[in-house]
């Protein structure tokens, strides 16, 4: 006797094979691909926004290493300065890593992202001026020492102060300096000038006092307190 095999209905239903389509793709979770591209872009944003969060951490700390490295330096040039009756002379604050200023600085200090030396401005004997660029432009303590505008030389030749952070001797300002000043006059042509170790009004404003050289102007308080 013959018999003839055949497949019950279910299981010929299941070797049937319906077109494939987006709409109908599933993942393994049950999740469509509209969905999941949903859910990757939220992750990509949020990446996104971690890494930014990391760059302002990395902005933020390097800042507070400048900060740090030119408090250092406060100590170390005051008690040279008492030792010697004198700041030391740029040529020992130029080599970065450098052991120039032992025992006063165990090294010469370094900027942690250009990995140079400090700005160190030597005006005579009896002060000195230290500066760097904070990355933070909003950082409060900018405003406080009167560089929110610059601050610092003009190393690059365009009219404006290349610094917004800085350190100076006890008897004088990282301040502002403006133009290049001539001693004893009050021009305003090739920039601001300002009578010696004085205030001036022909500093950028009334808070403003020039230094012993007559080149520059720093911002002093005291003389918007009828200093002289």
């Amino acid at each position: 006797m013959c018999y003839h095999r055949t497949m019950p209905t279910k299981a010929r239903a299941s070797h049937r094979h319906t077109p494939f389509s987006f709409h109908n793709f599933k993942f393994s979770r049950g999740m469509t691909l509209p969905e999941m591209l949903i859910v990757l872009t939220i992750i990509a944003i949020l990446l996104l926004l971690s890494l930014i969060n990391v760059q302002k951490y990395r902005i933020k700390a390097s800042d507070a290493r400048r900060k740090s490295d030119l408090a250092a330096y406060k100590i170390g040039l005051e008690h040279y300065y008492d030792d010697n009756k004198c700041y030391p002379d740029p040529s020992l604050v130029a080599t970065c890593g450098a052991d120039t200023l032992q025992p006063y600085l165990a090294k010469i200090l370094c900027d942690p992202t250009s990995l140079t030396a400090y700005m160190y401005v030597r005006d005579d004997c009896n002060t000195f001026r230290m500066y760097t660029v904070l990355k933070d432009g909003s950082d409060s303590d900018i405003e406080k020492i009167g560089c929110n505008n610059g601050c610092g030389p003009d190393t690059n030749g365009d009219g404006t102060a290349d610094y917004n952070y800085g350190i100076s001797s006890g008897n004088t300002n990282a301040g502002s300096p403006v133009g290049s000043a001539v001693p004893g006059t009050c021009s305003l042509a090739g920039g601001k000038s300002c009578y010696a170790g004085l205030c001036s009004v022909c500093c950028p404003g009334t808070t403003y006092r020039c230094n012993t050289n007559g080149t520059l102007c720093n911002p002093d308080i005291s003389c918007s307190q009828g200093g002289q």
